[in-house]
């Protein structure tokens, strides 16, 4: 797959994800999931896995992304580095969608908009702010 072949497949994937996360919130208004207790711990379990997914995605962007991004600059055809930053993102944007996914879980279970909002609004931010990065030459 060529340079620019990749940054556009990048990019409507980028906007898949964030729009899936506009079909959670939809699918949650549309079902309106009863609010019942859950147990106190789960949604501390929950942002403990959250933290981890966030965490995760930090050092991964530095090795997925980062190190490929600095090959692309100084070699937009290597194709091993354009796999690698194709990968470092679609697993990026997976790590952000599974916070709002523990969100969504937290709704079904019962937990209340304030607690099942903190995950869907983290996962819309870590969406969004890491966008892909295309910051090397045009092919």
């Amino acid at each position: 797959m060529s340079l620019r072949n990749s940054r556009r497949a990048v990019r409507i994937l980028h906007l898949a994800f964030v729009v899936t996360w506009f079909l959670f919130v939809l699918v949650v208004l549309l079902v309106k999931p009863p609010v019942e207790p859950v147990h106190p711990l789960l949604p501390y379990i929950f942002a403990l896995a959250a933290l981890g997914s966030v965490s995760l995605g930090f050092v991964l962007r530095k090795a997925g992304i980062d190190r490929p991004l600095e090959v692309l600059r100084n070699a937009p055809d290597d194709p091993q580095a354009l796999i690698e930053w194709r990968s470092g993102n679609l697993t990026l944007f997976v790590l952000a969608e599974t916070v709002t996914l523990m969100g969504l879980v937290l709704k079904f279970l019962g937990a209340p908009w304030a607690v099942a909002g903190v995950f869907f609004f983290a996962g819309l931010f870590l969406t969004l702010l890491w966008t892909p990065r295309m910051d090397f030459p045009n092919a």
